[in-house]
């Protein structure tokens, strides 16, 4: 669940929620293509729960079919995806 700032809403308007979006985790929005993907880079200074977190960017994206989500997953190009429980131990077996 996303948590949206009132201050950043009444200041600059539902807008900057899609152009530049305020938050308090260890990322910070870089950017996003619609219906595609959403870029976040880690944050500047460490996060007070999380210190530094490993992972210099972090990309969400949205992958509709299942054969795909499963292909990237094989294929390294995803790290963490959700996949029906028969493809599974497919997986599994191929070292995932």
């Amino acid at each position: 669940m996303l948590m949206f700032s009132k201050a950043q809403w009444d200041k600059e308007g539902e807008m900057a929620y899609e152009t530049k979006p305020a938050g308090t985790g260890p990322y910070i929005f870089k950017e996003r293509q619609l219906d595609r993907y959403v870029l976040y880079e880690r944050a500047p200074t460490p996060h007070w729960k999380h210190g530094v977190v490993d992972w210099k960017e972090l990309q969400m994206t949205w992958t509709i079919e299942e054969p795909t989500r499963f292909a990237q997953l094989l294929a390294g190009e995803t790290h963490l995806t959700e996949v029906n429980k028969d493809l599974v131990d497919d997986a599994v077996a191929q070292g995932l």
